[in-house]
């Protein structure tokens, strides 16, 4: 569904940082690095944290839309 969301939200660097985290976690790091990627270039000068469980987000932004 991640990935359906980046199609319908492309510009949302949120939802890219969502796709890193179930890459990562499923060991895609290829596809975590090419989502990681894609959030910085949206976000640029963004901080970008990692909570406890292991998901990325922008500081600053709302956990939920």
């Amino acid at each position: 569904h991640l990935e359906r969301a980046a199609q319908l939200k492309p510009e949302d660097p949120q939802v890219w940082l969502d796709l890193q985290s179930l890459y990562q976690k499923n060991i895609l790091l290829e596809r975590a690095n090419y989502a990681r990627a894609k959030a910085e270039a949206l976000a640029p000068g963004a901080k970008i944290s990692q909570d406890e469980n292991g998901f990325y987000f922008l500081e600053g932004g709302a956990l939920f839309p």
